[in-house]
């Protein structure tokens, strides 16, 4: 499948290097504010999100190249809301684009939207796969994000 490359996360040391596009292909202080500051639930919803993306895009591709306009919509309604949380809104506006094309029936435009999708989702993907590895400590200090890192930290205990 082509776009798993696109999709492969990236490691920690590079976004700590480099920021830029992964650091802000999502909006972490409005992720956080969407979960009322609760980090515990953002990451939650963060895995779920990653590992229904590549789902969803498999969805998204099999409905347009068969023609199920109804198939396409839903798929492209359950993105949109799945990235909403993070603010990335490239992504956002294209599943919108998507679902109002299986909602009109024409599927036409759906694959050229879907190589630009795609393109929008990779950093996003990046980005929730960098902040689950910085959460989880069994993954060592070498995931544990610097002192400039672009995501919420998990709750220290009291």
């Amino acid at each position: 499948m082509e776009y798993d490359e696109k999709l492969k996360p990236a490691k920690q040391s590079e976004l700590l290097e480099a920021p830029g596009a992964r650091a802000q292909a999502v909006d972490w202080p409005r992720a956080l504010r969407a979960v009322q500051g609760n980090p515990k639930i953002l990451t939650a919803i963060a895995d779920a999100v990653l590992e229904e993306i590549p789902q969803l895009i498999d969805t998204l591709r099999a409905a347009a190249a068969g023609g199920d306009a109804a198939k396409l919509r839903l798929a492209a309604h359950t993105l949109k809301g799945a990235v909403r949380y993070f603010g990335a809104q490239a992504v956002y506006d294209q599943s919108a684009k998507l679902e109002e094309l299986g909602r009109a029936g024409e599927l036409e435009p759906a694959q050229a939207l879907l190589d630009v999708l795609e393109t929008e989702i990779a950093p996003v993907t990046s980005a929730l796969a960098d902040y689950l590895r910085a959460q989880r400590p069994e993954a060592g200090p070498k995931a544990q994000p610097g002192p400039d890192h672009p995501f919420p930290t998990r709750e220290e205990p009291p």
